[in-house]
């Protein structure tokens, strides 16, 4: 008693879910054994549950291989490593993030949460 699903967004990522971090009221960053940061807005339901899929409510995706581009701080840190790197907890603060991955590396990153401003996958720079 006292609990309510309100919300359910299935296939979220192509693996399991590792972190969540809230990113606003309605907002919330997940990470992905796939590799993936991914931004969402969660509307308030008409009715619970809510069963939601990726396409209605993503603001945002990128790997964090291809958003650090193929620069030579890049490559030393990432090698000749074929597969994604695997984020293990997320922690927002403002429009930062901090991502820190199952290679004990820590990675801050000024990400913009609004949905105004949405993309995927930026292009590496």
């Amino acid at each position: 008693e006292g609990r309510v699903l309100t919300k359910v967004l299935s296939f979220a990522h192509t693996g399991p879910v590792l972190a969540l971090a809230t990113a606003g009221s309605n907002s919330v960053v997940s990470v992905g054994q796939d590799g993936k940061v991914k931004a969402w807005e969660l509307q308030q339901p008409s009715e619970p549950p809510a069963a939601m899929l990726p396409e209605d409510c993503l603001i945002r995706e990128f790997g964090l291989r291809e958003l650090l581009g193929d620069d030579p701080r890049t490559r030393k840190l990432f090698g000749k490593r074929e597969k994604p790197v695997c984020i293990r907890n997320v922690c927002r603060r403002g429009d930062t993030l901090l991502l820190g991955t199952a290679d004990n590396d820590i990675f801050e990153l000024e990400v913009s949460f609004h949905p105004e401003d949405s993309y995927k996958d930026p292009p590496a720079g």
